[in-house]
């Protein structure tokens, strides 16, 4: 386990008094890891490469809103 935070989320589990290297939880530190990388991937991304040139100027001073379709069940 060379990942810093897999080595953090090992210890977390050792500090909730669980065995990290029994099988059901051998996999869990780099899981968890991979988890909160993916859901913090957001921090690393310029704007401008995101919206990839969708965002214009516009000389209105309004606010327009979109409103949702109404849902049918």
């Amino acid at each position: 386990m060379h990942d810093p935070l897999s080595r953090h989320f090992h210890g977390i589990l050792q500090g909730l008094g669980e065995d990290p290297s029994r099988e059901g939880l051998r996999d869990t530190p780099q899981r968890a890891s991979k988890a909160l990388r993916y859901l913090c991937h957001g921090y690393d991304t310029r704007l401008d490469e995101w919206v990839n040139g969708a965002l214009f100027s516009s000389s209105s001073t309004r606010q327009e809103f979109l409103q949702l379709l109404p849902r049918r069940s």
